[in-house]
């Protein structure tokens, strides 16, 4: 065989030209044409039911073994005993530390069992963090393909802090679920003005700050504000919106407000003013969570495990360059990308300016986290493997959930016992005092508003008298 020495010379060069030739990478997150929508209804149904599965039936197993969950659930368990829905009194005569939203949900829930128990109340976490899913991937259902839609919802589901607070009984869900939800709503209205949207953001932002107050108002107007600014040709059209938009929220939300503060005007400014302007300027005098930002960076590293080691760990050589690439593409990068940056970026540094830090209060960032480990991650995982880590992932959960909760975590921190030995000791109507600590489970179980005896000679509180019961 006879070779010609130019024509496979050049033959060679073009082949090495090829291979240096960079490699067309997978398009981020590329909207559909003509909004035809890229992500099936069964992927998404699909999808639900895996969030469901994961969730939902095993909420009641656990006894409550948290001081948080029972705390949550007295309010609740008040308000079908007085019939007060607006100041229900909470452990130690004293007035919940948040609004009632939540409280609401749990009553409402436990309307068919009669009474407030573990299932009801963990199940509005639950449902709203099903609510969180099955709103995203409609959203985005011309920007997602089935590939993007099972990594994005795996991540979510699979991701430390959000699993665990969708099965507790505690505020933060329901408030971070609806702040998430209207924010994203919000960014697709300031992209395609309609009245509709603005007026669904509206009522999902006064959710919000009814599940745990203004910071639902102030925050979102950070963050859209800023986003209006940085990225908008119709800025001073764009913010009018988002006052209107959050702006409607302040008003609905007075609506309680203004009925709580008729019932109980001084306690309800004390209280007011301790759980959101003292609390945000660092001059409580207890200052619980007293942390620094460094300290809230970490936990929301834990809390997004396994998926921040996971990215750590492949970007552990060359971080470098993929900062340089991030950065030359970021005019590239579509805009719900962009937005989940700004998203996730301003609610860290708005909980960094407290100093009362809990990796919980950067829940509400977890689907834009979610949408951006997304765009990073899906080049470099096949669905298959996706497919499998939600399999998994959701089996673990339900093992969790279904047996090493029950058994072996739930036992050692439930009061239950406690409640029992009170409820045989107790007669008529003597009270029960705790002393050095809050006994939250054992007042939920015994179904009994303790008193602090720390705060029993405090003016207008009730002085122990004989025969009454003091825990300690």
């Amino acid at each position: 065989m006879r070779w010609n020495f130019k024509s496979s010379r050049i033959t060679l060069f073009l082949e090495k030209e090829e291979s240096l030739a960079p490699v067309q990478a997978e398009p981020i997150l590329s909207v559909a044409p003509s909004g035809v929508a890229k992500l099936p209804g069964r992927v998404i149904a699909a999808l639900l039911a895996f969030a469901f599965v994961a969730t939902i039936p095993f909420l009641g197993l656990s006894e409550f073994s948290t001081r948080g969950e029972a705390r949550e659930a007295i309010v609740a368990q008040q308000m079908q005993v007085s019939g007060d829905w607006i100041l229900p009194l909470a452990y130690n005569e004293l007035l919940p530390s948040k609004p009632p939203l939540f409280h609401w949900l749990v009553a409402i829930c436990s309307a068919p069992f009669g009474e407030v128990n573990e299932f009801a109340a963990r199940l509005p976490s639950a449902l709203c963090a099903i609510f969180v899913l099955a709103l995203f991937l409609f959203c985005l259902r011309t920007t997602f393909d089935s590939k993007q839609a099972t990594l994005f919802a795996t991540v979510l589901l699979l991701s430390f802090e959000w699993a665990r607070a969708s099965v507790s009984a505690r505020v933060d869900m329901v408030h971070a679920s609806f702040l998430a939800c209207g924010l994203l709503v919000s960014f697709i209205a300031l992209e395609r003005p309609r009245l509709g949207l603005w007026l669904f953001a509206t009522v999902l932002f006064a959710l919000a700050a009814l599940g745990k107050g203004p910071v639902a108002i102030a925050l979102p107007a950070a963050i859209l504000s800023i986003w209006a600014i940085r990225t908008s040709d119709e800025r001073c059209k764009q913010l009018l919106r988002i006052a209107a938009c959050l702006g409607g929220a302040l008003l609905l939300t007075l609506l309680w407000y203004g009925e709580a503060y008729v019932k109980a005007p001084q306690a309800f400014v004390e209280r007011f003013w301790s759980e959101n302007v003292a609390r945000f300027a660092g001059t409580m005098s207890d200052t619980p969570h007293d942390h620094s930002a460094l300290y809230l960076l970490t936990m929301f590293f834990l809390g997004l495990l396994p998926w921040s080691g996971y990215l750590l760990w492949l970007q552990r050589k060359n971080w470098r360059s993929t900062w340089r690439e991030c950065r030359s593409n970021w005019p590239l990068t579509p805009p719900i990308v962009r937005f989940s940056v700004y998203a996730v970026t301003i609610v860290f540094l708005f909980y960094c300016i407290p100093s009362s830090k809990r990796g919980v209060y950067l829940l509400a960032a977890y689907p834009f986290a979610a949408l951006i480990f997304t765009a990073l991650l899906q080049s470099k995982i096949s669905e298959l493997a996706v497919r499998r880590c939600l399999c998994i992932g959701v089996l673990a959960l339900m093992l969790f959930q279904g047996v090493i909760g029950p058994v072996f975590v739930a036992p050692r921190g439930s009061e239950r016992p406690l409640a029992e030995v009170l409820s045989k000791e107790r007669h008529g109507t003597q009270r029960i005092y705790s002393f050095g600590f809050e006994f939250y489970g054992a007042a939920f179980y015994s179904k009994s508003l303790f008193l602090r005896l720390e705060d029993a000679f405090a003016p207008q509180r009730r002085v122990p008298r004989a025969g009454d019961l003091i825990v300690c």
